[in-house]
């Protein structure tokens, strides 16, 4: 009985001592992506505002005739950019920097001043709101709107 255990034992040994190399590269990437990093509140903004820009960059706006506009190709980006238009911006029933935001964006349109893409912080540092004007036929008729959260960001900052 003894031989046996001590045979088992042994055969255990040289199979886990093999020379087998073990792969670390995964290992490492997730240390590297859970290591501290230190950002400025102005990288986090920049990087915010070029998410903002590259998930807005190939949507259109298309005129459904009775049913209003709606935005055309947004399967890549679908459930995170939302189409606004001036009656979604004036109608919205909410206090705070969202509301300030978007009340701003509706004075905006309805005076035919020109807005840019922009990023506000939102909830305690938490949230980020990426808004961009949305144009039809060189008009612009709302805005498309953005969550970002702010770790999901950090995190994508080299």
């Amino acid at each position: 009985m003894k031989q046996i255990v001590l045979v088992l034992v042994i055969a255990f040994l040289v199979s886990a001592c093999s020379d087998q190399k073990i792969d670390t590269t995964k290992a490492r990437l997730e240390m590297e992506a859970r290591e501290i990093k230190r950002v400025s509140e102005g990288e986090v903004v920049e990087k915010a505002l070029n998410i903002g820009n590259e998930m807005t960059k190939q949507l259109s706006i298309v005129n459904n005739s009775n049913d209003g506009f709606s935005i055309k190709d947004i399967e890549s980006t679908a459930g995170r950019v939302v189409f606004l238009t001036l009656s979604d911006l004036q109608n919205y029933d909410d206090n705070g920097k969202r509301f300030q935001v978007y009340d701003a964006q509706a004075y905006n349109i309805e005076n035919s001043i020109e807005s840019e893409a922009g990023v506000q912080i939102l909830e305690g540092d938490t949230l980020l709101l990426y808004t961009r004007p949305a144009f039809y036929e060189n008009k612009q008729i709302g805005i498309y709107s953005i969550d970002l959260s702010r770790k999901e960001i950090v995190l994508s900052i080299k």
